[in-house]
């Protein structure tokens, strides 16, 4: 974990030109994951499809006392 953490944080991905992180990323998602493609914007989208369809659990977002 300490060494992904490592090489992220250490390849060069200023705003605008992230293509060395996307590219790093691609590359350690790509085996874990079903389709993997990058939008007209740049962003990574990797998609992980489950092994059998069934119940599907969604957890809503939980209001806080601060949200009241």
């Amino acid at each position: 974990m300490k060494d992904i953490i490592r090489q992220l944080t250490e390849a060069f991905g200023p705003s605008g030109y992230e293509t060395e992180v996307t590219d790093l990323i691609k590359t350690m998602v790509e085996e874990h994951v079903d389709e993997i493609e990058t939008d007209v914007l740049g962003n990574l989208i990797a998609v992980k499809r489950p092994l059998r369809w069934g119940r599907k659990l969604c957890s809503p977002p939980t209001p806080t006392k601060s949200a009241w």
